[in-house]
């Protein structure tokens, strides 16, 4: 049964228990979540000795998994057997002898038994007979990678679940600095919780002191500055950007710099709908409505299409197609380009 992430874990939170679990996808952060979940919190700490098994794909079998699974556990009613990295277990999602014992016996698990198999790997091929068996007596999780909007509603239920108020200007500026590693995130957010002890709100200030990002020379203020045309703003932010570089990666603002002129050439379109229904198609939230209107006012649909053009050669040549100047100088002509466009 294929279920999402908060499903599985409030069973696990609630003892419900399947003797199989498939967990894999391109974004590690809810795998190690759920491995450090079984590892930890399933089993007493008198009952792990002997019952907590943790094997490594590159260092193992599917015979030797199919027996550890096929043990019974000593003085506890479950053992667990986990298998990390289970990409590199030879001969899984073949379809040979190995793969044959694995699927006979998830079909037939052991009932005292919960074998998980963790693969740090994007896909997993939903045609095979390994999957289906999964699927049919255990449970599957993909964990995908989140988008931004869904990153600043996990920041915000982070914050909210320890009580704490944060903007989403500020949330932005969160993920403008750290991306969307949520490793990266979370790590930070817990460092945020620690110097916010006895502070209600976190602030751009609290930001700023303990993640290190800038209020003033970030993407969304660079964004802002091409959008009303304010070439020494930008010129500023993108000399921070140069300094800062490991900060600050090219490749992301060329990222950001495309949707926001790809969301331009769509307001164009639907300018006579209402302001909700511009934020809802545009995925922008309201506050940074005005922002997409004046910029609309600045660059004409034709400007438009060519900056996105623009877009598009400088990140073939910033990706050292053809081209071996520096990134940020790269970036720079770029945004004069887009900024004097006709």
């Amino acid at each position: 049964m294929v279920v999402d992430y908060s499903t599985l874990m409030n069973d696990l939170k609630n003892k419900i228990f399947r003797n199989v679990y498939l967990i894999y996808g391109e974004e590690y952060y809810f795998i190690d979540q759920i491995a450090d979940y079984f590892e930890n919190n399933v089993l007493q700490p008198h009952e792990k000795d002997f019952n907590l098994i943790i094997v490594y794909g590159k260092d193992t079998d599917i015979p030797t998994i199919v027996t550890l699974a096929k043990r019974y556990p000593m003085i506890s009613d479950y053992q667990i057997v986990l298998v990390k990295e289970a990409q590199e277990l030879k001969g899984f999602e073949k379809n040979d002898n190995n793969t044959e014992i694995l699927i006979e016996y998830i079909l037939n698990p052991v009932k005292s038994t919960i074998l998980i198999f963790c693969c740090n790997k994007e896909t997993f091929d939903k045609r095979t007979k390994l999957y289906k068996a999964f699927d049919k007596t255990g449970i599957v999780f993909e964990s995908k990678k989140l988008t931004e909007e869904k990153i600043a509603k996990w920041i915000k239920n982070f914050f909210l679940q320890h009580n704490k108020i944060i903007s989403d200007k500020t949330i932005d500026l969160l993920i403008d600095y750290l991306g969307n590693n949520l490793t990266l995130i979370s790590n930070e957010l817990n460092k945020l919780l620690l110097y916010s002890e006895n502070i209600k709100e976190i602030s751009v200030n609290t930001i700023e002191r303990v993640v290190g990002a800038s209020r003033d020379f970030n993407n969304f203020e660079l964004i802002k500055a091409i959008g009303v045309k304010n070439i020494a703003k930008a010129c500023r932010i993108i000399l921070y950007f140069s300094q800062n570089p490991k900060e600050n990666p090219v490749e992301r603002t060329i990222g950001l710099l495309h949707n926001f002129f790809t969301k331009l050439l769509i307001l164009k379109d639907i300018q006579n709908k209402t302001d909700k229904e511009i934020s809802e198609i545009l995925d922008v939230p309201l506050f940074y409505l005005n922002e997409y209107k004046t910029a609309s006012k600045n660059y004409s649909t034709h400007m438009i299409i060519n900056a996105i053009h623009l877009i598009k050669d400088y990140d073939a040549k910033i990706k050292g197609i053809d081209c071996y100047f520096p990134s940020h100088e790269l970036l720079k002509e770029l945004i004069f380009k887009i900024m004097y466009i006709n």
